[in-house]
């Protein structure tokens, strides 16, 4: 389940958020999910990403970090980009 040199982890997701490159969409995708059509597994569709909001600020910046650092560019988050991220998600117009 964790890919590797020239294998693409398994789930979707996980891959779809290793391409991402701007952190507020990596926050969001892990805090609301992401709702398209994501693949298959065991003959069933899978969304994108499931949502995760009930982690905690600490936890989405470790999740995302973790992600980036295996599958991604490397590129990684401040627990600060998870609290302004979450706290814009929430705004009123």
């Amino acid at each position: 389940g964790e890919g590797g040199a020239g294998i693409e982890p398994w789930y979707p997701s996980l891959r779809r958020l290793a391409e991402m490159r701007e952190p507020a969409e990596m926050i969001e995708t892990v805090v609301t999910g992401r709702f398209r059509r994501g693949g298959e597994m065991n003959g069933h569709t899978i969304p994108i990403m499931p949502a995760w909001g009930q982690l905690s600020d600490p936890d989405v910046a470790a999740v995302v970090n973790y992600i980036q650092t295996n599958w991604g560019e490397g590129a990684s988050i401040s627990l600060e980009d998870v609290e302004a991220t979450r706290a814009a998600l929430w705004e009123l117009d």
